[in-house]
């Protein structure tokens, strides 16, 4: 063998271990990329606005007849009900100082300084759910409750789901006139149509978080879909 065919070889094995950690790395990396959230977010002040104008709207029909929905179609845990299993989802990790918490789908959540006390007697692996917070004076959109322990807290969404991930859904399609939106998943929803300004600056490819809707019309419209990119919500059920 000639005399530089051994370093030549080692060379040639250590560039193509390089090259193969190199893509293990590139690959880990993408599986661990998340979704930018607020990319197209309504301000804060507009935010509010509009949802006080939804439940003036709410409380002028509300003692109209609201449709009930077959008790077999519901998931039920500690008072909360959905048509969608991926409502209900487990904390991955919880911040050394409890400022943010990581659900299963990777999605990120601030929580304000007030409610972290709360959260240092929460662990990963407590199953909670993401509703609508209705304190319109609340700079945080959204709450989240512990079904393990029964508590809720402020949160806003930092950073969406895992791209691609198996806990994460998109917008496959939507119909502005029938207020109907199908997921990556195949589910339908139907949309309430109070939030039909909501659903008209949506689009197709968005990724969207399920939650859990405690409002007035829940009965009828058990869950939430918010939107990681304009922080928003529409109350849906899922047929």
């Amino acid at each position: 063998m000639n005399r530089f065919s051994l370093p030549l070889l080692s060379c040639f094995c250590a560039l193509q271990l390089f090259l193969a950690g190199a893509q293990a790395s590139t690959e880990t990396e993408n599986k661990n990329e998340r979704v930018s959230s607020g990319d197209r977010t309504v301000e804060l002040a507009q935010y509010q606005e509009a949802q006080v104008k939804k439940l003036a709207s709410q409380s002028q029909i509300q003692s109209a007849p609201i449709a009930k929905l077959d008790s077999a179609t519901l998931q039920a845990r500690s008072l909360h009900f959905t048509t969608h299993p991926a409502a209900f989802q487990s904390i991955a990790t919880i911040s050394f100082f409890n400022d943010s918490i990581e659900i299963q789908d990777g999605s990120i959540w601030s929580v304000p300084f007030a409610d972290r006390y709360i959260v240092s007697h929460w662990f990963p692996g407590d199953v909670i759910v993401v509703t609508p917070n209705h304190n319109l004076f609340s700079p945080y959109r959204f709450r989240m409750t512990n079904q393990n322990t029964y508590e809720g807290i402020d949160v806003d969404l930092n950073l969406g789901p895992f791209y691609m991930g198996a806990y994460t859904y998109q917008i496959s399609a939507l119909n502005d006139y029938t207020h109907q939106i199908i997921l990556n998943d195949g589910s339908l929803w139907n949309i309430s149509a109070l939030d039909a300004s909501i659903m008209a600056h949506w689009h197709g490819g968005d990724v969207v978080i399920i939650g859990v809707n405690d409002g007035l019309f829940s009965a009828s419209l058990p869950n939430i879909l918010i939107n990681v990119h304009t922080l928003e919500y529409v109350e849906a059920v899922n047929n």
